[in-house]
C-alpha cells in the first residue's frame, strides 16, 4: 500500500513540474491584445481554413503591418476597398496578427461606424487563465487519491 501511495505522490509531483515547465510555451504571444489600425480593407480572402468565417486583411498605414481580420459582430464586407479605421481584440491561437474586429468606421470624417453589441470589448478565451485551474485540478486529484489510499489502510 505504501508503494502505491509513493507512486501516486511521485506521479502528482511529476505532473505538476511538467505543467509548470510548459507555462512559458503556453504563455500569451508578445504584442498588443487590442488593436487600432487604419488602412484599406481587403477581402474576403481565401485561406483554406475549414472555419466558414470570412477573413479580411488590412495593412496599417502607420506601421506597415498586415493584420488578419475576422468579425462575427461587424459586417466587414460593406467596407471592402475603403480606407477604414478598425478596432479589435487578438484572436487567441497561433497567429499573433489575427484580430477580431469590434469596431470599423470609414477613415474619412462623417463615416459610418459599426460596433460590437454593447460597445464592449470581447472576452478573452483559453490561454493561461484556463491552464492554471487545470494544473491545480490535476495536482489536487493526485493528493486526494493518495489521502484516500492512505486512509483505506
Amino acid at each position: 500500500m505504501r508503494r502505491i501511495i509513493s507512486i501516486l505522490t511521485v506521479a502528482a509531483v511529476v505532473a505538476a513540474i511538467t505543467a509548470v515547465a510548459a507555462l512559458p510555451a503556453l504563455a500569451q504571444q508578445p504584442g498588443p491584445t487590442t488593436l487600432t489600425a487604419t488602412g484599406v480593407l481587403v477581402g474576403p480572402v481565401e485561406d483554406n481554413d475549414p472555419d466558414p468565417t470570412p477573413q479580411f486583411r488590412l495593412t496599417d498605414e502607420a506601421t506597415g503591418t498586415t493584420y488578419n481580420l475576422i468579425s462575427g459582430f461587424v459586417d466587414l464586407e460593406v467596407f471592402v476597398g475603403q480606407r477604414v479605421t478598425i478596432e479589435g481584440v487578438r484572436v487567441p491561437g497561433i497567429d499573433p496578427l489575427a484580430f477580431n474586429v469590434t469596431s470599423v468606421r470609414a477613415a474619412s470624417p462623417g463615416g459610418d461606424t459599426t460596433t460590437a453589441p454593447g460597445g464592449k470589448e470581447l472576452p478573452a478565451t483559453g490561454g493561461i487563465p484556463l491552464l492554471l485551474p487545470s494544473v491545480a485540478l490535476i495536482v489536487g486529484s493526485g493528493i486526494l487519491g493518495a489521502a484516500v489510499l492512505r486512509r483505506g489502510r
